[in-house]
């Protein structure tokens, strides 16, 4: 701790003892303005030649100094700048190449889709896998990379799509994760919604900061994604899914309904299943048609 300071903290008011003030620019270049003008004042006075030398010599010395001063704290100030600067640029082009990292495993899904679907895989795929699910059931957890798989394994003949089916409308983080889903895809697309959502899964956010946390890190603004959220902008298609797995007879997730495109057969899978049932079931459908 500076001394003065430790002496103010010990002496009464009337004897403490000021710290010294360190100068700013402003007041630096202040009290060279005010040399100049004490320098024209004793250019005008009749001191003799020598002792008007003398002290404009001395005042000369003065201005040096304070203009050293000035350049060295402006020089600080540059370096300090450009030093933050330089920090900001990095750790912005680092978040920037991780979102684009993360993007890369999403490849496979259209960047935008104009009504909203949440497609993975080719539009024009012979198989969908269509799944209805709950950010928050365990068993919708540990199924979510089995479709990734499927299709990338399947050289652009399927697909999936994600449906959100809250089991439980009361639970408000299914609702808040899904309405979060939605917020991701409206502000930020089809692609960043599929990051988002292995997101959600891995982390099981359920704060507001969280959420926002999440969000900016597959690159959603941070203003117009709280302003969806706090709104709770898309419940109401959180809710018209729900109603549309209804309508299949779904009652339980994960649900996947297998549709061959083509002949418009389908069949539904309710539960977890393992990737070998599911690829069952596909050669079925596919069988049927021939």
């Amino acid at each position: 701790m500076d001394v003065a300071v430790r002496l103010n903290n010990r002496l009464p008011e009337p004897f403490a003892v000021k710290a010294p003030q360190e100068k700013t620019p402003a007041a630096l270049i202040i009290s060279c303005l005010a040399l100049a003008v004490s320098i024209l004042q004793m250019m005008s006075t009749s001191q003799n030649i020598g002792e008007m030398s003398d002290e404009i010599a001395t005042q000369n010395r003065k201005v040096d100094s304070y203009q050293s001063m000035i350049l060295d704290m402006v020089t600080k100030r540059e370096v300090k700048e450009v030093i933050r600067n330089g920090i900001e640029a990095t750790i912005d082009n680092n978040k920037q190449k991780e979102i684009a990292r993360t993007f890369r495993e999403f490849s496979a899904a259209d960047e935008f889709i104009e009504d909203g679907t949440h497609r993975y895989g080719k539009k024009d795929a012979i198989i969908s896998l269509i799944e209805f699910s709950d950010f928050q059931c365990p068993f919708c957890n540990q199924f979510h990379n089995t479709p990734k798989h499927i299709v990338d394994s399947s050289k652009g003949r399927i697909n999936w799509e994600y449906n959100h089916f809250p089991i439980d409308v009361e639970n408000k983080h299914s609702m808040q994760q899904a309405n979060a889903s939605e917020c991701v895809a409206e502000i930020s697309g089809n692609r960043a919604f599929w990051a988002f959502s292995e997101r959600v899964f891995s982390y099981n956010p359920k704060t507001m900061p969280d959420y926002i946390a999440h969000g900016m890190a597959v690159g959603v603004p941070e203003e117009s994604y709280r302003t969806c959220m706090e709104q709770n902008r898309h419940v109401l298609k959180v809710l018209k899914s729900q109603q549309r797995g209804i309508s299949f007879g779904i009652n339980t997730t994960p649900t996947t309904i297998i549709r061959n495109n083509r002949s418009g057969e389908q069949v539904l899978l309710p539960g977890k299943q393992d990737t070998d049932v599911i690829i069952a079931y596909i050669q079925q459908l596919l069988d049927v048609e021939q």
